[in-house]
């Protein structure tokens, strides 16, 4: 399993941060460009507790 190990410092409003991580494969590669696929593996009604696979 890889691992994200750099850390940064994003000066933007947690729901733009949000709409890039929880949005299409196209804005999540906005800040992660070595992500190729993200798939649901369970979700979850609220969203929070959800399981996505992404692969490198």
């Amino acid at each position: 399993m890889k691992k994200w190990t750099k850390e940064i410092e994003i000066d933007a409003p947690v729901n733009q941060v949000w709409g890039l991580l929880d949005g299409s494969l196209e804005d999540m590669q906005k800040i992660m460009p070595q992500v190729v696929d993200h798939k649901p593996v369970k979700v979850t009604d609220e969203g929070v507790g959800s399981i996505y696979r992404k692969k490198i």
